[in-house]
């Protein structure tokens, strides 16, 4: 990042749930690219493919980005430890500390509480959802009929034309985190694509498990856990689809930037919570200490800041913390 001193740039930071870099680069069967709109953000910024995070479950790794922090030393170590997030070290803090606006949209940890997320300005927070989700918009908690994906970008877009009347000098955060393509429930059920993109063909996207699903050399967690191809194919079909939503979604994004005059003075960094197995291992969903599950997609975007092409160089999901602070020029 350079160390020039300069007008501090906006952060539009987009958190998929449980979305891979495989997923992102999906083709239909006719060749086609699932996310069109991402791939051309994508060939405008640095990708770096070997991305991890701190720990492949939802609360814990968003906790790590939050605060720039491992789990063992932030205090959140389960799911069902979102309460215990240190706020006044985040991110988020220390940009409103510093004179950003701030805007979220979407899932905030997955154990938060009902209370409002601190730090934001403006906010729409879910619990989760796909179709007809309770949001929590600004204070006021009411059910919104149509699909979160969209919905969720609406209101963030609100948020941005809200600050640019408001004060267009002031630098801005906003968080974009839908649902997608996170499952819809618990255990072994499916993502809700929305309805017009529920049944277009993906194709095989089950990956090979173990070689005959010996996996025997592997601990008792992942050996005994019975293998599901069948359910496995439909889970990545359906994943997948939910990001033909999302696509849309950052295309409008990408729209909304360039109209609001703020496209090449905006930092867009585009990552995941967690990666997904889809039957690597003979197991299916997260958790596991395995490539599939710790692996995330980041891309950042910054004219002038960071070139289009790969840094192959590892990188970590805290190192998404240190960058946002960098650019916001802002010292913990």
């Amino acid at each position: 990042i350079s160390t020039v001193i300069e007008s501090r740039p906006n952060i539009f930071l987009v958190n998929l749930d449980d979305a891979t870099e495989r997923m992102l680069d999906w083709r239909k069967p006719d060749g086609t690219y699932v996310m069109p709109n991402l791939q051309a953000l994508k060939a405008q910024a640095t990708v770096f493919p070997n991305t991890v995070v701190a720990d492949p479950s939802c609360c814990e790794s968003r906790s790590a980005t939050f605060t720039g922090r491992y789990p063992h030393n932030n205090g959140v170590l389960r799911q069902s430890d979102g309460q215990h997030l240190d706020t006044q070290h985040t991110f988020v803090h220390y940009l409103k500390q510093s004179g950003y606006a701030t805007a979220m949209a979407g899932k905030f940890l997955t154990t938060w509480p009902t209370t409002t997320p601190p730090d934001w300005d403006r906010y729409s927070y879910i619990r989760g959802g796909y179709y007809n989700p309770v949001i929590n918009r600004n204070g006021i908690t009411s059910t919104y009929s149509g699909y979160s994906t969209n919905l969720l970008m609406d209101h963030l877009r609100d948020s941005l034309w809200a600050f640019k009347l408001s004060n267009d000098a002031q630098p801005w955060l906003a968080m974009w985190t839908p649902q997608a393509p996170h499952i819809a429930g618990g255990y072994k059920t499916l993502a809700t694509p929305e309805t017009q993109y529920a049944a277009v063909n993906m194709g095989n996207c089950t990956q090979p498990g173990e070689l005959n699903n010996n996996r025997t050399d592997k601990p008792p967690y992942v050996s005994y856990a019975a293998a599901d191809p069948v359910y496995v194919q439909n889970l990545c079909t359906s994943q997948i689809r939910t990001l033909i939503s999302v696509d849309n979604q950052i295309a409008k994004m990408v729209t909304a930037l360039r109209n609001l005059g703020e496209y090449n003075s905006t930092v867009v960094i585009i990552q995941s919570d967690n990666g997904y197995h889809w039957n690597e291992n003979g197991w299916f969903s997260k958790f596991y200490p395995y490539e599939p599950s710790v692996s995330i997609p980041l891309y950042i975007r910054w004219p002038g800041h960071f070139n289009a092409g790969f840094d192959t160089r590892i990188a970590s999901s805290l190192d998404v913390t240190a960058t946002i602070l960098d650019a916001a020029q802002v010292t913990p």
